[in-house]
Order: structure tokens, then C-alpha cells, then sequence
């Protein structure tokens, strides 16, 4: 309407112009609609209470020039100021419609983006509630983050703890691992000690019972050690251990393994030997010992002295299968060493200073005392009593005196074929 009010042609005056103006108007709100149909909502409602308020000042002036033109009106201006009326309202009136519209659609979208409400509560209120819960959020993730932080530095706090406590358990295994060794080692003599010696037996038992793998078990000692002892001292008495000692780890097999029982109890574990094998470490043994001379030189004392050890042989084919399969483990070792202790007592009832063999059913109390030779040991005893000072050109042949009558008085040594 108001388009073709505006394309007409009334005559020139004052109320076509004014129709002319709203015409104008009407198509500059026209084409704000259409531009601000894809755009801002608020621009366009904007543009409407602008034009409104610029309509209603026209429809002021417009009523004022009716007023005055009233007096003076003719047909003619009296039906153009009717016409340029009416488009004014006509105009109002679409622009009050539009507003209304954008207002409710813009109070549709607010109220789905809005969180729901008490019956009567304004847009203002919930709107106020919606930003207490974003700034409550904000507060929660901001705590949320603080204890993230806090927790990372736990965590690295507790690695830096783990990985100490690695240090300090791998520290300690080593030093657990070096005191098990000394443990197992004697200390005067650099052997293994009897503690050790009981786990190698053991493990050799249960491979004999389980695999068949035999092994030989040889028990020695130094002849006449408890005269070296009262002799010479105990200070002396250690050099010989120690000498004894380095004789036989020299002369054993690499697999074999040399054992300190106490004093001067020796054991050797000869693994996977066969009996033939033990009798002839036996041999190398005694003739590696026999006159094995010994010096002590400390504090201005010094002392000469040979060795000479007797020796037990055992071989794991002679320890009755009764017991092996009968007895407990801690008295299975017990009667297994023993038995090799019975062929050493056996040597030293038979002179000393040689080696014999275990057969099954030998005992310590079966060996015969009346094969012992006759104490030497007494003699020798009392001889150094007599002469503690010795000078050096007469040790030798105190020595040597002594060794002749043992070898005189002392029965004959059986050969092996006599074993």
C-alpha cells in the first residue's frame, strides 16, 4: 500500500511531500528487514523503534499542519493530508507489529537457552542463576586443576621415594651377598667353611638318590696337630692350618671343593668322582703333605716344622640305601660325613700318615684300638717340655729323631691292593 501510495502522483503540496517522505521510509525499513533477515536480530529491532519514534514525531508535525491547514482547506488538501494520515498509521502499525514479533521470537530463544524457572520468574533471575553456576564451574575447575597439581607433586615425590628405596634394597642385596659369602668362608684358612660344606653334601646326596651321580667324600687331618699346639704354640698351630690348607687346595681336582670342619678337620667334596678317583686324590694328597715343611718367623720367634695327615675315603656306592631313603636330611649328612670320619680314625689306627678306604658297615667303634701305634705323641710332648729353646741347628734333628722312631715302632703301612 504504501509503495504504490509513494509511485502515484498526487498533486505537488505539502501533503505529497509528506506521503513522499513516508513512502521513503516505509522501503528503507523494507529493505532493513530483508538485510537483517540473515543477520543481527537486534539491529533490526533497533532500526523499528527508530523509525517509529521518527513516525510519530511526523504524525505530530502532520496533525499540526492539519490544524492549521483546516482553516484554510480546500477538497484537494483535505484528501492528501487524509491519505499521508493514513500511511502514517499504516506504517506505525507495521512497525509496532514487527517489534512485537522480534520480541517474542527473541523471548522463545531466550527462554530454551535459559535453565527453567519458578512460575513468575523473569528472564533477569534466571539469567543471574546461570552465570552463578558458570562462575560456580569456573571455581571447581580451578580447584579441580589445584588438586590436579598437588597430585602430580605426590606422585613425583612418591617416584623420587621408589627409586631411592631401589637404591637402597639393590645396597643392601649386595651387602647381604658379600656377608653370605663370608659366612661361608673360613676366616683363618680361606676355605669353606663346615656350614657351606653341609649344603654341597646335601645337594650331592639328593643327586646320587635322584640322577645316580656319585661323588667321593675324603676326611683328613694333621697328624700330631695337638703337639704342634702345646709345642710351639697356637700362633704356630695357625700357620700350619693355614699351609695345610694351601697344599690342598693346590692338589685337588678344579671341580673339587676344600672344607674346614674345625681345628684341623679337613673335608674334600670330589662331585661326579668314582672310587678309584678318591683313592688316588688320596695318594696325591698324602705324598703333596707328607714332609711339607712349615717356617714360622714373627716377633723374633722361628720355627720349623713338617706336616703329615691321615686320610678318610668315602665313596657314595657304600652308604647303605636304608639310610638314604630312611633318614632325615640334618641325620643323613650327620652318618654320611661320619662314615668318612670312621675311615679317617681307621688311618690313624693304623700308624697314621696314610689313607683308607670306607666299607660299608664300618663304624668308629668297629675300628680295632689295637692297631693303634704307640704314643708318640706323649713323647713328643715331653721332649719339647724338657726343651722348649731349642737352637735351629737342633730342631732338624729333633725332628728327624722323633720321625725315625715312628717309623720304627709304628706298623707297617698297608699297600692299596691291601685296602
Amino acid at each position: 500500500l504504501l509503495l504504490t501510495v509513494a509511485e502515484s502522483k498526487p498533486p505537488v503540496d505539502a501533503g505529497s511531500s509528506a506521503l513522499a517522505r513516508d513512502a521513503a521510509e516505509a522501503a528503507t525499513l523494507a529493505e532493513a528487514a530483508r538485510i537483517a533477515r540473515g543477520a543481527d536480530r537486534g539491529a533490526l529491532d533497533r532500526a523499528l523503534v527508530a523509525a517509529v519514534a521518527r513516525l510519530r514525531d511526523r504524525a505530530a508535525q502532520a496533525a499540526d499542519r492539519s490544524a492549521a491547514n483546516a482553516r484554510e482547506a480546500t477538497p484537494e488538501t483535505t484528501r492528501a493530508t487524509a491519505v499521508s494520515l493514513l500511511a502514517t498509521c499504516v506504517v506505525a502499525l507495521g512497525a509496532l507489529v514487527a517489534l512485537c514479533v522480534g520480541s517474542t521470537r527473541e523471548a522463545r530463544r531466550l527462554d530454551a537457552a535459559l535453565p527453567p524457572g519458578a512460575p513468575g520468574e523473569g528472564f533477569a533471575t534466571r539469567a543471574a542463576r546461570l552465570s552463578g553456576k558458570r562462575q560456580h564451574a569456573v571455581a571447581v575447575q580451578a580447584i579441580l586443576a589445584g588438586e590436579r597439581v598437588e597430585l602430580a607433586r605426590s606422585l613425583a615425590a612418591q617416584q623420587s621415594v621408589e627409586e631411592q628405596l631401589r637404591t637402597e634394597v639393590r645396597e643392601n642385596r649386595e651387602r647381604i651377598e658379600k656377608l653370605e659369602v663370608a659366612q661361608m668362608m673360613d676366616e683363618l684358612t680361606g676355605v669353606l667353611n663346615f656350614r657351606y660344606f653341609l649344603l654341597r653334601l646335601d645337594e650331592a646326596l639328593e643327586e646320587f638318590v635322584a640322577d645316580g651321580r656319585q661323588f667321593c667324600l675324603l676326611a683328613l687331618d694333621l697328624d700330631d696337630f695337638k703337639g704342634i699346639n702345646d709345642g710351639y704354640g697356637h700362633h704356630v698351630g695357625d700357620t700350619a692350618l693355614k699351609e695345610f690348607a694351601a697344599v690342598l687346595r693346590r692338589a685337588v681336582r678344579r671341580e673339587d671343593v676344600v672344607f674346614r670342619k674345625s681345628g684341623d678337620e679337613f673335608y674334600v667334596l670330589m662331585p661326579g668322582a668314582a672310587p678309584e678317583h678318591g683313592e688316588a686324590l688320596a695318594e696325591r694328597l698324602l705324598a703333596a703333605v707328607e714332609g711339607h715343611e712349615v717356617v714360622h718367623d714373627l716377633g723374633g720367634e722361628s720355627y720349623r716344622l713338617r706336616l703329615a695327615t691321615s686320610i678318610g675315603v668315602l665313596h657314595c656306592g657304600e652308604v647303605d640305601r636304608g639310610l638314604l631313603n630312611g633318614l632325615g636330611r640334618d641325620q643323613l649328612l650327620s652318618e654320611t660325613y661320619g662314615f668318612a670320619d670312621a675311615a679317617l680314625f681307621k688311618a690313624k689306627f693304623s700308624g697314621k700318615g696314610c689313607a683308607r678306604v670306607y666299607r660299608t658297615g664300618l663304624t668308629v667303634s668297629a675300628v680295632n684300638p689295637k692297631e693303634r701305634p704307640p704314643e708318640f705323641d706323649q713323647l713328643q710332648r715331653e721332649l719339647r717340655a724338657k726343651y722348649p729353646l731349642l737352637p735351629d741347628e737342633m730342631k732338624d734333628e729333633f725332628n728327624a729323631h722323633i720321625a725315625a722312631c715312628r717309623t720304627m715302632l709304628a706298623p707297617r703301612r698297608p699297600t692299596a691292593s691291601s685296602r
